[in-house]
């Protein structure tokens, strides 16, 4: 019989939201791509998935959460494509209470609401996403010297302490073969891209930049939101880099 533990309902619900990301990403690699170009683009956010998750041994409740917050991400983005930015801000202020990274989407769209001169909207998303957030910091009662956390510079930056300097640089090279192709990628004709895809393909540099300062690098199931950002752009260079050869 099947038993219900939280180990069984994290596994479930691990499935149901990743079938969740593939529907969605799809819809949102379409924006940006042909139908068949966004099907592609799906299957090779699922190997990307694949290889992240095989990262850990057995199946643990922090999966789920990870997939849950790219959800969130890609919901989130396609709100904001449809000038739905109510909607966005009561999404972004409920997404918090799973994982504070959706957070940084305040940096791209809130340029692209002040470009757009809708600054009562901009205004009303800020005040919504970091009183919630603020909340939340209130009642989780945090310790100030556990939060922020700065334990893991020694691991993430190689030199910072000797003692630490080889896993810092196999943790590097880790988190840069899964990067740094697809980023080079995505920056192609950068110049080219309206304010709008700028804005979101630039947002991925403060995204690494803090969890280089305060996250795990290691722990490359944290930059899957980096990934949905950055692979529609990549494909999309890609395909005009062969179509040009």
């Amino acid at each position: 019989t099947f038993n219900i533990c939280p180990i069984n309902i994290a596994f479930s619900l691990n499935i149901i939201s990743l079938f969740c990301v593939f529907i969605l990403f799809n819809k949102l690699a379409k924006t940006y791509l042909t139908s068949f170009d966004a099907f592609l683009t799906t299957l090779i956010l699922g190997l990307f998935i694949t290889i992240i998750q095989t990262q850990i041994m057995g199946i643990i409740i922090i999966e789920g959460q990870d997939i849950i917050n790219v959800v969130f991400f890609i919901i989130l983005i396609l709100l904001a494509q449809n000038n739905k930015w109510l909607l966005f801000g009561l999404l972004l202020s409920f997404s918090i209470t799973n994982r504070e990274t959706t957070l940084i989407l305040l940096l791209p769209f809130s340029y692209i609401l002040f470009r757009q001169k809708k600054i009562k909207l901009l205004l009303l998303i800020n005040f919504l996403a970091i009183g919630t957030y603020t909340i939340i910091r209130i009642l989780i009662k945090v310790k100030p010297s556990n939060y922020p956390n700065f334990a893991n510079l020694k691991t993430n930056f190689p030199g910072i302490n000797p003692l630490f300097l080889v896993k810092a640089l196999e943790h590097n090279v880790h988190l840069f073969c899964l990067l740094l192709p697809i980023t080079i990628l995505a920056f192609q004709k950068f110049k080219e891209q309206n304010y709008h895809n700028k804005a979101i393909l630039l947002t991925t540099i403060p995204y690494i930049f803090i969890h280089y300062i305060m996250g795990t690098i290691i722990e490359l199931r944290l930059f899957l939101p980096m990934i949905i950002l950055l692979l529609p752009f990549t494909i999309k260079n890609l395909k005009m880099i062969f179509k040009n050869n």
